[in-house]
């Protein structure tokens, strides 16, 4: 991204320094958090978010307890901002501030971010993340998606992206920078209309590309949990979530205040969802021609 660029000036378009729009987006990064189950392990979990902005993130992990925060962010305006709240915060290039803090992180968030870095330092960019993550630490980050219906008004909606991003290219890049287990996810749950909707682009995909990439992920964003480490619960836990997946339509939440990183809970996950997807499957056959 160009530093002469102000980029608060788009950043405002969704964001706001106002008490509404702070709430909005402290309640969005709670609700994001809890439905990918992707908290901090402990609350002395050591966290950085790359790409904070004006800290909603961060203000969200705070409100749950969580002390030990740090973000990056390369506009010093909405930096500013995020001093405000009392939140430890650093205007930089996140590549240079990688290449000089000493600290290991348990937890690095990277929302909307990788999208904007050239292409030609991507990888590198994302071995220095892995570098400075603990040994059982975990990467989360949300990229633009590709097989998106809407992905092309998606990719240049900013003028600061240079790429988007499919599952196979995002694993493929993640894996090249070390990491060992990689759960790619949708990134909201999609209301039952939205996924009629899509059943017709699922049916295009089938039919160009075969059964084997019949089932994409369409939501406008990819969500990503990369564990540095290929730890047995780890591995456990996000296999069985990325099973649930397939079709990742109207889960109840558990009342259950699970907050480990990666584990949802797998009762509702298996009954629920496989009950659910068995039903919308007879239905949407039903509806071929």
């Amino acid at each position: 991204m160009d530093e002469k660029s102000d980029y608060s000036l788009h950043y405002s378009r969704w964001h706001n320094d106002d008490g509404a729009s702070r709430q909005e987006d402290i309640a969005m990064y709670k609700y994001i958090l809890q439905l990918h189950r992707v908290f901090p392990r402990t609350v002395n979990d050591n966290v950085l978010e790359i790409g904070c902005g004006m800290g909603r993130l961060l203000l969200a992990l705070r409100t749950e307890g969580y002390q030990n925060l740090k973000g990056v962010d390369l506009s010093a305006e909405l930096v500013s901002i995020a001093r405000r709240e009392g939140l430890d915060v650093t205007s930089a290039d996140a590549v240079e501030f990688l290449g000089t803090t000493a600290e290991t992180y348990d937890v690095i968030y990277l929302f909307d971010v990788l999208e904007h870095i050239p292409m030609s330092g991507q990888l590198t960019f994302l071995r220095q993340l892995y570098a400075k993550l603990s040994p059982a630490g975990f990467l989360v980050l949300q990229v633009p998606n590709a097989c998106s219906p809407i992905a092309s008004y998606f990719r240049y909606i900013d003028w600061t992206h240079v790429c988007s991003f499919t599952e196979a290219s995002l694993e493929y890049i993640l894996r090249n920078a070390g990491f060992r287990e990689i759960n790619v996810r949708e990134a909201t749950e999609p209301s039952f209309e939205l996924v009629l909707m899509r059943e017709s682009f699922r049916r295009l995909y089938e039919e160009e590309l075969g059964v084997l990439h019949a089932n994409p992920i369409m939501s406008l964003n990819l969500f990503v949990v990369a564990y540095k480490s290929q730890l047995p619960q780890n591995v456990f836990f996000d296999r069985l979530w990325a099973s649930s997946q397939k079709y990742p339509l109207l889960q109840k939440e558990s009342k259950a205040d699970n907050r480990t990183a990666g584990q949802p809970d797998w009762r509702v996950a298996v009954l629920g969802r496989g009950t659910f997807r068995s039903r919308l499957r007879r239905l949407l056959d039903r509806w071929r021609w």
